[in-house]
């Protein structure tokens, strides 16, 4: 056995894809902190804003597959159903292909109805070449995850990709060659297209492992169940993209830049949030299927107390940055350090009710999940357009809080009525109260 495998050994797949997470948001950090100084608030929000725009056009590129598998597969592996396990990883991937091609053509055709801006429209058109990979890297996780292997999807959107986009932007910028935004996206290209084609190999191990031929019937359920994982996936990303693109549509270039560096923080302090959900998708389907709740009630309190406990610690240093926001990323950017304490300490309340969409998820209520996630997505939308225009930055922060807020209640009353799970641990993690 050798030192890497020992030391992976050694480590729980929580805390495997935590550090994996961790590392890409530093790597985030360290390149939003040289793009902020590199390109200034307004180059630096017209990035973002493509970007943002990107998470947009892949609803419509995976059709929610990638989220899809990550239910589908293990209940089939489980039933040793192997022949429609490999039927769905395959029509998964012809949906994608295709639908990613056809996305990425109608929105690089019409980049003036996404801004009147000129150099905001030129990084869309170049953010369009991108969704084809990431459409397909975003699958590839899904469908490792599904299969057990979550730490291998990881690897290459969160360890790969992010050190190639610092490395190139660090030579770039040594070299003293102009940046703008149009550079850096073409760079992030570069990356992604590297990683899926690293990433590879070990996808293609775990679809051998599946060892069957595909079985194509039941092509209806299946779009079916990719269309209600989309809602899903569709609502989250209003709930993460709605505030930057608000911004970029009613707002000016610098006040998106300026948001864009505050929801960086918020992005780091929704990691612990997402390894718990890796942690616990998979697991929770199959100790659902099997019938074990009193196992999968052990599974999500574990879950919660690794998340509180991340979400605590990542809060500590980012509020000290909040304080020095100014120096570190540039005086155009002061104003974000109050943007950034509203959000960062907002994501360490809501760690304390763990990550109960994942849970509904993944025990078979994705429908209760999409209709909650829809109805806090509807008021996103609502309150950005209400406030950013006389708060800006702050009132998009505002309105993306309360907004998730509202989610995380009615997720944690659904997971308690539907399941019998409590998943307010506050009480449990400092000793005042029962075992929930």
């Amino acid at each position: 056995m050798t030192m890497f495998a020992r030391l992976r050994g050694m480590l729980g797949e929580f805390s495997q894809i935590l550090a994996l997470r961790l590392y890409a948001a530093a790597a985030g950090f360290a390149l939003t902190l040289l793009l902020g100084r590199l390109l200034g608030p307004a180059e630096y929000g017209a990035y973002v804003f493509a970007l943002s725009l990107l998470s947009f056009a892949v609803l419509f590129a995976t059709l929610g597959f990638h989220h899809f598998t990550i239910r589908a597969l293990p209940p089939l592996m489980v039933a040793e159903k192997q022949s429609e396990a490999m039927g769905v990883v395959a029509y998964a991937s012809v949906v994608v292909v295709v639908l990613s091609l056809a996305t990425a053509i109608v929105a690089g055709s019409n980049t003036e109805l996404f801004s009147a801006s000129g150099p905001m429209q030129n990084a869309v058109a170049i953010g369009c070449l991108l969704l084809v990979p990431r459409a397909l890297g975003l699958l590839r996780t899904g469908i490792l995850q599904g299969l057990g292997h979550p730490v291998a999807g990881q690897v290459p959107d969160r360890l790969i990709e992010p050190t190639l986009i610092l490395a190139v932007v660090c030579l770039w910028a040594l070299q003293g060659w102009a940046l703008d935004a149009r550079s850096v996206l073409l760079m992030t290209l570069a990356a992604i297209a590297a990683s899926l084609i690293l990433g590879a190999p070990s996808l293609r191990r775990a679809i051998i492992g599946i060892g069957a031929r595909p079985s194509f019937g039941n092509l209806g359920g299946w779009t079916i169940g990719g269309v209600k994982s989309l809602l899903v996936f569709a609502a989250g990303t209003v709930l993460g993209a709605t505030d930057v693109v608000v911004l970029g549509l009613m707002s000016t270039p610098e006040e998106t830049g300026i948001y864009g560096v505050a929801i960086r923080f918020f992005f780091i302090m929704g990691l612990p949030f997402h390894a718990g959900a890796v942690y616990l998708s998979q697991r929770a389907a199959k100790l659902h299927a099997l019938g074990d709740r009193e196992a999968l009630g052990q599974v999500v309190e574990k879950a919660a107390i690794r998340t509180i406990l991340s979400a605590v610690a990542l809060a500590v240093p980012s509020t000290i940055l909040a304080f020095f926001v100014g120096q570190i990323f540039g005086a155009g950017f002061a104003p974000a350090g109050a943007v950034i304490l509203v959000l960062v300490w907002t994501r360490v309340g809501l760690a304390f009710f763990g990550e109960p969409s994942a849970l509904l998820a993944a025990t078979q209520h994705v429908g209760r999940v999409s209709i909650f996630m829809g109805l806090a997505a509807t008021l996103n939308i609502g309150l950005n357009i209400i406030l950013v225009g006389p708060f800006g930055a702050m009132g998009a922060a505002i309105a993306t809080v309360l907004s998730f807020c509202a989610l995380t209640a009615a997720l944690t009353l659904s997971v308690r009525s539907l399941l019998g799970i409590r998943v307010f641990y506050g009480r449990r993690l400092v000793g005042l109260g029962s075992r929930p």
